[in-house]
C-alpha cells in the first residue's frame, strides 16, 4: 500500500510542477527564429572570439582564482556546454542564432563557477545513473527486493542532484543576461562609429529577457521531471514484480 501512496505522491508532484512552472516548448520555439535580431547579431564577431572576450571580462571582474578554459567549436552539435573535467567550453553550431552571445556568456559563467559544485554535480549525476541501473537490474532479476527505504534513498540522491544542477543553471542564466549586455555595450562602438544602434541593442536585450522568462521555468521543470521519472519507473516496476 505504501508504494501506491508513493506513486500517487510523485505523480501529484509532477503534475504540480507542470501547473506551477507552465513549461511551454511551443512558446520557446516561437522565440527561436527572428531574422531582424539575427541581422543585428551578425554585426558581432565570430563565436570563439566572443567567448574569448567574454572570458576577459570575467577574468577582470572575478576576485578569486580563475583558470581560463579552452574553447572549441563543433559544427556537429546543437548544444553548447562546459566540460568541467577537461575545463573546456564546447560551442555548438549557432549560425543565425540571435541568442548566441547570451548562450556563450552562459557557458563562460559555468567555467567561472565553484569547481567544487561543478565536480559534485558531475560526480553525483554519474553515481546516480549507475546506482539507478544497478538497483533496477538487481530488482528486475530478483536479487534484491524493493523496500521503502531504498526508494527514499534513491529519491534523496536524485533530488540532491536536481538541487545542485538547478543552482548552477539558474545562476548562469541570470548572470548571462547581464554579462551579455556588458559585452554588447563594449562592442557597439568601433573607430568612433556606432556599430549597432541603441534601439537595436534594446531589442536584442529584450529578446534575451523573453527567452529567460520562458526558459528558466522550462528548465526547472525539465530537470525536476528528469529527477522524478526514474523513481517512478523503479517503484512501478518493482511493485509490478511484487504483485
Amino acid at each position: 500500500m505504501e508504494y501506491i501512496i508513493f506513486i500517487i505522491i510523485l505523480t501529484t508532484v509532477l503534475i504540480a510542477s507542470k501547473l506551477i512552472f507552465k513549461p511551454s516548448m511551443k512558446k520557446l520555439k516561437t522565440l527561436k527564429d527572428n531574422e531582424k535580431l539575427e541581422s543585428i547579431t551578425n554585426n558581432f564577431p565570430e563565436d570563439i572570439q566572443i567567448a574569448e572576450e567574454i572570458l576577459d571580462i570575467i577574468a577582470k571582474e572575478k576576485t578569486g582564482q580563475f583558470t581560463r578554459p579552452k574553447i572549441e567549436q563543433s559544427e556537429n552539435t546543437k548544444t553548447s556546454l562546459y566540460i568541467v573535467v577537461t575545463n573546456k567550453i564546447l560551442i555548438a553550431n549557432m549560425k543565425n542564432n540571435y541568442a548566441r552571445i547570451q548562450t556563450i556568456a552562459h557557458e563562460c559563467i559555468h567555467s567561472s563557477q565553484s569547481k567544487a559544485f561543478l565536480f559534485l554535480n558531475f560526480i553525483i549525476s554519474n553515481v546516480n545513473m549507475l546506482m539507478f541501473l544497478i538497483i533496477t537490474g538487481l530488482t528486475l532479476f530478483s536479487v534484491i527486493k524493493i523496500n521503502i527505504l531504498l526508494a527514499l534513498g534513491l529519491t534523496c540522491m536524485l533530488l540532491t542532484q536536481f538541487s545542485i544542477r538547478i543552482y548552477l543553471e539558474i545562476d548562469a542564466m541570470k548572470r548571462a543576461r547581464h554579462l551579455a549586455e556588458e559585452y554588447i555595450n563594449s562592442k557597439t562602438v568601433e573607430n568612433n562609429a556606432l556599430v549597432v544602434s541603441k534601439e537595436d541593442i534594446a531589442k536584442l536585450l529584450e529578446s534575451y529577457d523573453k527567452l529567460n522568462e520562458q526558459g528558466i521555468p522550462f528548465m526547472i521543470d525539465h530537470y525536476f521531471t528528469r529527477s522524478i521519472i526514474p523513481i517512478l519507473i523503479y517503484i512501478v516496476m518493482a511493485y509490478m514484480l511484487l504483485s
